[in-house]
């Protein structure tokens, strides 16, 4: 997931990094291994040259593995806080993939 992101900002949207989700379609009991591995923390992700027009900006800034990483585990986090804060709140899939906070 991480690396799609950050694929994401090197070819400055060429490539879209999709929604990581898991649904479980057999109604049997899974198991999932999941496999981290971080880069180096202060490597800087910046728009590959040859995934932008000649005189074209960038769609996103440099940042850091880490703020970039810190960044998703920030959004992950906060989105299940507030949903554990909000008990009658429900997640809901929006176009069969988008998932969304709703009351």
């Amino acid at each position: 997931v991480n690396l799609g992101n950050m694929f994401m900002r090197w070819a400055n949207d060429r490539y879209i990094s999709n929604l990581h989700r898991v649904i479980n379609k057999s109604g049997k009991e899974r198991y999932s291994v999941p496999f981290f591995y971080s880069g180096n923390p202060d490597y800087v992700i910046d728009c590959l040259p040859n995934c932008r027009e000649e005189g074209q900006a960038p769609k996103y800034p440099p940042i850091s593995v880490m703020d970039c990483v810190g960044g998703s585990y920030k959004a992950s986090y906060g989105a299940a806080k507030m949903f554990k804060e909000q008990p009658k709140a429900r997640m809901e899939v929006v176009n069969g993939a988008q998932p969304v906070l709703a009351s």
